[in-house]
């Protein structure tokens, strides 16, 4: 019996050696509680893992809503304080390889459009993030912005209450108001409107101008500002800014005839006369006054080519303008023809002669391509083949292509970091609004093809 009791022992003993192995090789091979099996994936007998991410290089920590957004009421110029920005910018925004693009429309299609909706939606959306995220503390936009990742960033901070003034419209078109429940980022889009709203009445004087006298050219700020606060008030409240805002307007208007740069100057020209107009008829609205056009019809019949529809910019007939440097070497588009057909339509309605304006924007469509690139041309080119052309006028819908085709690409992305949804200053006058001005004005053009 001694020898099969060894036997026993020994086996017994082998068995349990065995077993041991066999355990510790199973402790080995599974993972510890957090980490991840072979493959990435979590192993379904044991503990949930919690799985812990580098954040990525694009990412941006949203700053959220602690307190009142608005600052205290404070008679001192809003654009005159220390100027900081909503969030830290602190991303890598290292250019990435781009696929290749074969149809860059479809591309664009693809990218920025919801399920089911129109080219453009998503990147009206994107700009708005964008904006949102770069307003001031005091909601204020500064054209050449405090975001070393945003680059290139030129413009001129003598026009903060213009580039401000073209934000709030983006917003205000994209349908968002001080009673909007949008939050992205988390940032409320209501707050932003409200406290733009506020940056604009409190940079208001005594006498009704928005923005201060820095240079000659205020006029465009403050028509344009005119125009945001109009368009963003409640229609039911008439709002005393709007008021004392156009009866500026009225007192700055040439006797006669259109408006310049400053006050009565004697001189007009096409550009700042089609803001003041567009000022005034969205003043109406709010104020519950009918003001008298008779002074810019004359203006437009004055510089308007009956047999082309052109309009010039001081005088009759085709003339290069813009910024003697850095813009001069662009090429000339019919901006101001665009601009006199959408004012004349406004004011004349079917009665309007549309000349044949429209067919000389359809021969100079938008197009991307170095000094051809003009937002303020390509919004008011939409603007009138919206309002004048019919829904399927062969002129609309080719204008419509090429435009989605010129801006939808070319909208930065995730790949740019902090730049996403934002547009580059490269066109003819972002020299002076800087890249606030061209994701606004490219947002409000793209709103109005998405309808």
């Amino acid at each position: 019996m001694k020898g099969p009791a060894v036997a026993w022992a020994a086996a017994s003993v082998a068995a349990h050696v065995v077993a041991l192995v066999l355990l510790a090789m199973s402790r080995l091979a599974r993972p510890a509680e957090g980490e991840l099996r072979p493959g990435g994936l979590p192993d379904p007998e044991g503990p949930a893992a919690v799985v812990r991410l580098d954040t990525p290089p694009d990412f941006i920590e949203p700053r959220r809503f602690e307190g009142p957004f608005l600052p205290p009421p404070t008679t001192e110029l809003p654009f005159d304080r220390g100027w900081t920005q909503r969030i830290d910018c602190t991303i890598d925004d290292r250019p990435k390889e781009a696929p290749p693009v074969h149809d860059p429309l479809r591309l664009a299609r693809i990218r920025v459009s919801p399920p089911g909706g129109n080219p453009g939606e998503g990147a009206v959306l994107a700009a708005l993030r964008w904006l949102a995220r770069h307003q001031g503390p005091d909601g204020a936009w500064k054209p050449t912005l405090d975001c070393g990742r945003c680059l290139p960033s030129p413009g001129n901070d003598d026009h903060r209450v213009g580039v401000t003034a073209l934000a709030l419209l983006a917003f205000v078109r994209a349908g968002h108001t001080t009673g909007s429940s949008a939050v992205y980022d988390g940032i409320s889009f209501a707050e932003v409107v409200r406290s733009a709203r506020h940056a604009l009445r409190t940079a208001q004087d005594a006498e009704g101008c928005i923005g201060p006298y820095r240079d000659g050219k205020f006029m465009y700020d403050h028509a344009l500002a005119t125009l945001a606060l109009a368009e963003s008030a409640n229609p039911c409240l008439p709002d005393p800014a709007v008021r004392r805002a156009t009866d500026f307007l009225l007192v700055a208007q040439n006797p006669g005839l259109g408006w310049r740069y400053s006050v009565r100057p004697g001189e007009n020209d096409t550009s700042v006369t089609t803001w003041a107009v567009l000022a005034l008829l969205a003043a109406e609205k709010n104020t519950e006054e009918r003001y008298d056009y008779r002074g810019p019809r004359a203006w437009y019949d004055s510089v308007t080519e009956e047999a082309y529809g052109r309009a010039g910019y001081t005088h009759r007939g085709p003339r290069r303008w813009g910024i003697p440097w850095p813009n001069e070497n662009f090429d000339h588009h019919e901006t101001l023809t665009a601009m006199s057909a959408v004012v004349r339509k406004r004011l004349e309605g079917s009665n309007a002669p549309e000349y044949c304006a429209l067919d000389l924007l359809h021969r100079d469509r938008p197009l991307w391509d170095a000094n051809l690139i003009d937002f303020t041309y390509w919004h008011f080119g939409t603007l009138a083949m919206v309002e004048i052309d019919p829904p399927n006028g062969k002129r609309r819908k080719a204008w419509k292509e090429d435009t989605l085709r010129a801006i939808l690409p070319n909208q930065r992305t995730l790949a740019h970091g902090c730049r996403n949804g934002s547009w580059d200053p490269v066109d003819k006058w972002s020299a002076e609004g800087g890249r606030v001005y061209a994701t606004a004005m490219n947002a409000m053009t793209l709103r109005m093809l998405s309808d």
